[in-house]
Formats: structure tokens, C-alpha cells, sequence
């Protein structure tokens, strides 16, 4: 805790006023660090078992032109596997793998796109921090990049799981949701 003392001192006729601080201890010092990591500290202390709750085969809940799937196996060897599928009137729109790993600086998620033929969509594996769980809900981040920035896994009351991704088209920032239920 900090003290300030003030008080006057009179000097030949002058009045001067000192104002002392004492310096913040150690135990306030490592406190204060606490709080202002509160949100890394959080997702640091996130493990694979926090995401387990995705386990299994979820299909798109509304029928339309475009079907999707998304599939997660059961935590193995530090990591979950997954697949995403896109199709646009029966035709492949695009798919993805994914991979979600427990390591020593927390949970992540690697993702690539493919086009048919397993034609790569993108440079290189995204990959992105596990930043918010909860019940039923998790929160993969990668503020920097540009495809994706944000995966938000929301489980709702009805059972169904809804997937909110953040990223930009054309430079722009974008926004897309995904509504599945569980087979």
C-alpha cells in the first residue's frame, strides 16, 4: 500500500511542505500483475478438457442450399481433431482441417483451408489461442491475422451449437454465423 505524509516544516522564517510516498511492496507489486494478467492468466491456465464438450458430429440446424459439417474427436495424446465441410448445391465449396493442442502456453487451434482436390487455400496452418472458455463456450483468437481473427464455439439452450467467425473479405472487417445440431 502506498502512504502519503505531508506535513510542514518551518525554516528560517519559511514554510516548506514535503509530501512523502513510501514505495509499493513486493506482495502489492505481484498483486497488481495478477489483476493486469487476469485475462492471459485465464487462458494460460485453459486445458484441452475445456473444449471437450464439442466431441462428436454437428450438421447445419436450418435446411438451405448450403450444407455444412463440422466433426470433433475425443481428446487423444494432448490433442482433438477436426473436420469442416462447406457444400454450395451439392458442389464443394471449401473444407478444412482442424487441430486443437494443449501446450505449455496454453490451448490452440490450427486450421487449413482446401478447395477440392485438396488444392491448399492457404499459405500456411492458422493458428489461434484458446482466450475465453467457459460452459459451453470457447473463444479461439488471432487478433493480427486477417483469416480468421476470431472463432467464438457457443453452445444454446436448445442444443444447438453456434459458431460466430470474425475476419475480413476484401479488407474489410466480416462476420459470419453457423448454426449446427448435434447427430
Amino acid at each position: 500500500m502506498r502512504v502519503h505524509i505531508g506535513f510542514w516544516v518551518v525554516v528560517g522564517g519559511l514554510t516548506l511542505t514535503c509530501t512523502v510516498a513510501t514505495a509499493q511492496t513486493s506482495a502489492e507489486k505481484t498483486a497488481q500483475k495478477q489483476v493486469e494478467n487476469s485475462a492471459e492468466t485465464k487462458a494460460d491456465a485453459a486445458q484441452l478438457a475445456d473444449v471437450g464438450w464439442l466431441i462428436g458430429s454437428w450438421h447445419n440446424a436450418d435446411e438451405g442450399a448450403q450444407k455444412y459439417e463440422e466433426h470433433w474427436s475425443a481428446p487423444a495424446g494432448g490433442a482433438m481433431m477436426g473436420m469442416f465441410r462447406l457444400l454450395g448445391n451439392d458442389k464443394l465449396m471449401v473444407y478444412e482441417f482442424l487441430l486443437i493442442e494443449q501446450e505449455e502456453t496454453g490451448v490452440y487451434m490450427r486450421l487449413r483451408h482446401y478447395q477440392s482436390r485438396m488444392v491448399d487455400a492457404d499459405p500456411a496452418p492458422i493458428r489461434l489461442k484458446l482466450v475465453d472458455h467457459g460452459r459451453n463456450r470457447c473463444a479461439f483468437e488471432k487478433p493480427e491475422s486477417d483469416r480468421p481473427m476470431r472463432i467464438l464455439y457457443a453452445g444454446q439452450e436448445d442444443g444447438t451449437l453456434q459458431v460466430t467467425v470474425d475476419t475480413q473479405r476484401n479488407g474489410k472487417p466480416a462476420q459470419f454465423v453457423l448454426k449446427f445440431r448435434k447427430k
